[in-house]
C-alpha cells in the first residue's frame, strides 16, 4: 500500500460515537385523581359518539320505527355509564388505605368489578371493566331497552 492510500483508509475508520440520551422510566400505575377528573367527560363522549351516527336509520334494522336516531335508541346512556362508574370508582377509592394516589391499572380494573353498584342504571347491563393489553381500561356493558 502506498501512503496515499493508507491515510484514505485511516479517514474512513475516524468517527465519533454519540452518547444517548437517558431513558426515563413511564410509571404505569393510573393517578387517581385524574382517573376521577377524566369521569366527568364520560358522558360528554358517549353523547358525542352517539351524535356521530345519529344518521343511521334503526327502523331499517328491524328496531322500533318510531326511533329514528341512534340517539333516541340509546337515551341517557352516556349519564348512566357515567353514574355507574363514578360509583364504582369512590366505592372502590374509600376501601383504599389513606394516601393512596396511585394503583396499578389490573389493581384498578379488579376495583371496580368488585366495586359495582348493587343497583344497576336501569338502561345497562352487564357491565364489566377490563384492561386490553394492560394499557387501557375498557368497559363492556349492555344496553337495554329503556
Amino acid at each position: 500500500m502506498t501512503k496515499k492510500n493508507n491515510k484514505k483508509r485511516i479517514g474512513e475508520l475516524n468517527y465519533k460515537i454519540e452518547s444517548l440520551e437517558p431513558r426515563m422510566m413511564m410509571n404505569a400505575d393510573v393517578v387517581l385523581e385524574d382517573f376521577e377528573d377524566n369521569i366527568s367527560n364520560v358522558s360528554t363522549t358517549v353523547e358525542s359518539a352517539l351524535n356521530e351516527v345519529d344518521d343511521l336509520q334503526l327502523s331499517g334494522l328491524g328496531l322500533n320505527e318510531s326511533l329514528d336516531s341512534a340517539s333516541a335508541y340509546f337515551s341517557a346512556v352516556g349519564t348512566s355509564i357515567q353514574s355507574l362508574i363514578s360509583t364504582a370508582f369512590e366505592n372502590y377509592r374509600d376501601a383504599l388505605p389513606d394516601g393512596t394516589t396511585s394503583v396499578p391499572l389490573a389493581a384498578l380494573v379488579s376495583g371496580l368489578n368488585t366495586n359495582l353498584p348493587d343497583q344497576l342504571p336501569s338502561n345497562i347491563g352487564n357491565p364489566v371493566f377490563s384492561a386490553p393489553n394492560n394499557d387501557t381500561l375498557k368497559l363492556d356493558f349492555d344496553v337495554l331497552a329503556a
